[in-house]
């Protein structure tokens, strides 16, 4: 009897055993790879979520101006409460104690802050694969959220053909395409543009159900209206010439970002190559 009581006990044990352990791995998998808590911080599970795809609206400084930029990614949801030893909510733990240790983690990994607030604070970090770790923090009380999107790089092309297009819209949704080279402050293009564009020519015809939205962006050159206003130019002139080849005008829409939503450090020659380029992003 002591016998069998002894081996269910055990049973007993080695079950509670593996379900802490199955759950502290589950806890593990949801938490970020790279964005960490605070010391002292429990992850709230049931109301953190980690999804494939979000598109989540974070602000950023562009300008002297607080804009709203949209970014797509892997998503993460984490709420967070502070907790001492005895499981008790720690509310020493200053709201600007916890903004300033994610500024200062952010700096150390090359990040950037973009806004803060009293309670709020948005920065990224670059990674390693070239994309980019979005950020979001707010602030209640004792407990905080992280909202992370991790970012991909955009497909950078120089020479891919129509399916080579087809197949990074369809993978990543969107393009950096660059090639398209315009005269300096004009919307006219150079010669050599013409190799590409002849691809998106070919890519519209392939696919007859695909829509496009042409996006123009600049680096921080000049005035943001007057690269606004050249960069819708240009997204319409890449319009024109697809349209010239017989595509129809409602598959395309164009648009100008301006210096809105750069993907490289503007600091640098190299960086506002980058950001200089036309982008195609799927509609349809």
């Amino acid at each position: 009897m002591i016998k069998t009581t002894l081996t269910v006990l055990l049973s007993i044990f080695l079950i509670l055993s593996f379900l802490t352990v199955f759950a502290a791995q589950d806890k593990e998998k949801l938490e970020h790879p790279v964005i960490k808590p605070m010391p002292g911080a429990n992850l709230i599970e049931r109301s953190s979520r980690h999804e494939s795809y979000f598109t989540l609206t974070v602000r950023v400084l562009e300008g002297g101006m607080r804009v709203s930029k949209d970014v797509s990614g892997e998503y993460w949801r984490l709420r967070y409460e502070m907790l001492d030893s005895s499981g008790v909510k720690i509310k020493t733990v200053s709201r600007g104690e916890i903004i300033g240790n994610y500024i200062s983690a952010a700096l150390e990994k090359g990040g950037r802050e973009h806004t803060k607030g009293s309670n709020s604070l948005v920065f990224s970090v670059p990674r390693k694969d070239g994309g980019t770790t979005w950020t979001k923090l707010i602030i209640a009380s004792a407990d905080y959220t992280l909202e992370i999107i991790d970012e991909k790089p955009l497909v950078p092309v120089l020479s891919f053909g129509a399916e080579e297009l087809k197949k990074a819209l369809d993978a990543e949704g969107r393009i950096a395409v660059y090639g398209i080279n315009f005269a300096v402050d004009s919307d006219r293009l150079q010669l050599g543009a013409e190799k590409v564009l002849s691809e998106f020519v070919r890519l519209m015809t392939l696919y007859p159900d695909l829509e496009i939205e042409i996006q123009g962006h600049t680096d921080n050159t000049g005035a943001a209206q007057h690269n606004l206003d050249l960069s819708s130019k240009r997204a319409e002139t890449v319009k024109k010439f697809i349209v010239l080849f017989g595509i129809n005008s409602s598959r395309l829409s164009s648009k100008g970002y301006g210096m809105t939503n750069p993907v490289e450090s503007n600091d640098t020659e190299e960086g506002r190559a980058k950001n200089r380029r036309v982008e195609l992003v799927k509609i349809k």
